[in-house]
């Protein structure tokens, strides 16, 4: 979601500013845990194997060809083997992304595989449901086109059917089905959390169905393994963020309030105990907000004091470096997987902790003036609108709720993590194939990153005292991009820790803080702007420019900025052609800065670019969100008003 702050006025028109916040509903979208038969293999719930019921291994191969759309009529064999095996075969070759699936995708593949979710036999439903979770993770479209093909239907017999067994008395399960019963079960909730997370249509298929009594039935029993209850907390925690419909029905569940306010408060607080406290704050009231967060903020301050960068090097770095004797390897990496898992389990309750003081920190926008529409060129609004879009989405965090996150010192507990991990642990994680958990040190620190974020577009003035000297938190968070792309990380790293710089500016703007970056930094926002192949990166430092730009420098600093500024506005994207337009206002509205406008012909460019721009947003404007549209329309109006402007100053 994006909020806008209010603009200063100025003699030639207005301008709005776009940043992202981001409200998590859940602790993350998950890859389908691998199958397995039996309560032995838990080493290969962390890989990207796959197990047959007959316990052949079927590991993803990198190197291995795409699939042909021939492979989906295997779907439809006789042979039950060859069903199940060809339903774990696309679930590996799905983790290869979007474009290894795209084929498969306009070829049937959903349609081919969805009767599977209710195969005869047990063993390919649960391959099936495995696939199609992975499925999932790849985006907001491919779970529509489920919704379209009516994945809800068959996942909704099937794992009502599951759980039937598990809750008859009258047929004892055979241990070893009892094992593939929950492992379905398992699949297809993170299958139902993933659709949810991700379409609000899944949402409306999930109200009032009975699917809600089942996941509330699989979280509150003490008797199924906590994998399950933790995955069935997760789709109840994605359920009742803004749905009130779904929320009063929980309320009026005096077992399940009892069991979601006994979690919270046990000795034990770990991955169940901080879903239950989101699932709470999701169910308080407006009123009793503050009262929810005081409750369940020891939770979150508890998995934060977890350091999963000196707890690696600690209990698992320690143990590998024992011996270098290549005949001990085996030894080794039997060694750390005691203290690996407990390793991942304290990691995967940091990340809940770290989203779930994020959505504490994130407020609900009123989307209300959301369907406004703007006039074309000139008939177009008055460009004031801005400020509804201002109070629209600004962010009203509690002075109370303020206050509680001071005092908790939980804000002070997550600064240190949006720092890089060291090279040493990186060096080792990728000498061991730890994979895995080098993907989740980067969620840490991405989840880390963005909780600050969000705290900065808080409108309270106490989030400065919160986060102390903001200079010094700007020149932290500037050094961790420098290591970012140093140590090429993954981009979504580099588009968020940007974001942040960008919210943290225009929180020192706001109270008259001015920020010098260092010669290395500026370079690296200078460069990021003009050839990043990130949208969002190359609008967030074009965004940083037009703060850092406003105070003095030399004219040939002067005439750098201009230029990046000036390349921007023939960008592919609107969105970052708008902000590059809103920065050379703020940047050059006034008379001082005229002498670069003169030098580089500023005013004959965007003379000329202007009806270049104005058929732009006539070809390409229906593709964006109306709030996009909206503010390359009102940079458009503006440069209008800007050269006029100009042209009376320049000669």
């Amino acid at each position: 979601k994006s909020y806008a702050i209010r603009p200063t006025q100025s003699t030639w028109g207005t301008r709005s500013i776009m940043g992202v916040v981001r409200r998590v509903r859940s602790r993350g979208r998950h890859l389908a845990n691998p199958l397995v038969e039996d309560g032995e293999a838990e080493a290969l719930a962390e890989s990207n194997a796959a197990v047959t019921s007959t316990g052949q291994v079927i590991t993803a191969d990198e190197n291995a060809p795409v699939p042909t759309p021939e492979i989906l009529e295997q779907l439809s064999s006789l042979d039950s083997n060859v069903r199940e095996i060809t339903c774990i075969s696309l679930a590996n070759f799905i983790l290869g992304g979007m474009n290894v699936v795209r084929d498969l995708l306009e070829n049937g593949l959903v349609r081919k595989l969805l009767p599977r979710v209710v195969d005869p036999c047990l063993a390919v439903r649960i391959s099936a449901v495995g696939a199609l979770r992975n499925l999932s993770v790849l985006g907001s479209d491919v779970c529509e086109r489920l919704l379209r093909e009516d994945v809800m239907t068959p996942l909704s017999a099937a794992l009502l059917q599951e759980s039937s067994k598990l809750e008859s008395t009258l047929v004892p399960l055979d241990p070893q089905v009892r094992v593939q019963v929950l492992s379905f079960i398992e699949q297809g909730l993170g299958l139902l959390g993933n659709l949810c997370e991700l379409s609000d249509a899944s949402i409306q298929r999930f109200n009032g169905s009975p699917l809600l009594q089942l996941v509330v039935n699989a979280f509150q029993s003490e008797h199924l393994p906590s994998d399950l209850r933790i995955t069935a907390g997760e789709v109840l925690q994605i359920v009742t963020d803004s749905n009130e419909v779904v929320s009063q029905v929980i309320r009026s569940m005096n077992p399940v309030m009892n069991c979601l306010t006994g979690l919270v408060q046990t000795s034990y607080r770990g991955e169940l105990s901080i879903v239950a406290a989101g699932i709470l704050h999701n169910l308080a009231a407006t009123d009793r907000q503050v009262e929810a967060v005081t409750f369940i903020l020891p939770v979150v301050t508890h998995a934060l004091d977890f350091d999963p960068v000196s707890s690696f090097e600690t209990d698992i770095c320690s143990v590998a470096h024992v011996s270098a004797d290549e005949n001990q390897y085996a030894r080794v990496v039997e060694a750390i997987q005691e203290p690996l898992q407990r390793w991942k389990t304290q990691a995967r309750a940091l990340e809940m902790a770290l989203e779930l003081l994020t959505n504490i920190c994130s407020s609900a926008t009123d989307d209300s003036n959301e369907d406004e529409e703007w006039e074309d060129e000139d008939g177009a609004q008055d460009v004031s609108v801005t400020e509804s879009m201002d109070a629209e989405h600004e962010n009203d965090l509690s002075a109370d709720i303020m206050q509680i996150l001071a005092s908790s010192m939980a804000i002070n507990k997550v600064v240190p993590k949006c720092k890089t991990v060291s090279d040493s642990v990186m060096s080792f994680a990728r000498d061991w194939s730890l994979t895995e958990e080098l993907e989740m040190f980067h969620s840490l620190q991405n989840a880390a990153l963005s909780c600050i974020g969000n705290l900065l577009m808080c409108s309270h003035p106490t989030v400065s005292a919160v986060l102390g000297d903001l200079h010094g938190v700007w020149n932290f968070l500037s050094s961790t991009l420098l290591d970012i792309i140093k140590c090429k990380l993954p981009q979504t790293l580099i588009e968020t820790v940007t974001n942040v710089l960008w919210a943290l500016l225009r929180r020192c703007q706001s109270q008259k803080i001015v920020v010098v970056p260092l010669v290395d930094h500026g370079q690296a926002i200078w460069t990021l702007a003009g050839s990043s192949p990130s949208e969002s990166v190359r609008m967030n430092c074009v965004g940083i420019l037009g703060i850092i730009g406003q105070a003095p420098r030399p004219l040939e600093h002067d005439l750098l900025l201009a230029k990046v500024l000036f390349d921007r506005l023939s960008d592919s994207s609107l969105a970052v052609v708008a902000e590059a337009l809103n920065s050379i206002f703020d940047i050059y509205a006034e008379e001082t800065y005229d002498e670069t406008l003169r030098q580089i012909g500023a005013v004959g460019t965007l003379e000329q670019g202007l009806p270049q721009l104005q058929l732009r947003i006539r070809t390409e404007g229906s593709s964006l969100d109306k709030q996009s549209r909206s503010r390359i329309k009102e940079a458009a109006l503006n440069l209008k008003r800007f050269i006029q402007y100009k042209k009376k100053h320049i000669k």
